[in-house]
């Protein structure tokens, strides 16, 4: 079975989180084939996942943004 592909698309000011990192960590530990992409100016997100999906990541998860 594929080891699954997740892409993880953050906030640049939540990049420095301890929390975060801690669970990206624990994410890959079990298997998971985790990329982490910021976002630090209008479009980023966009282009983040526009380039995850033609990769063919299985899952894409939005965090540490202001909850919009």
């Amino acid at each position: 079975m594929a080891q699954p592909r997740w892409c993880l698309i953050l906030n640049g000011k939540s990049a420095g989180d301890d929390a975060l990192r801690e669970a990206v960590a624990t994410m890959r530990e079990r298997g998971i084939a985790l990329s982490v992409r910021v976002t630090w100016e209008a479009g980023d997100a966009e282009r983040h996942v526009s380039e995850a999906i033609a990769e063919g990541v299985d899952t894409l998860v939005a965090a540490g943004g202001d909850g919009t």
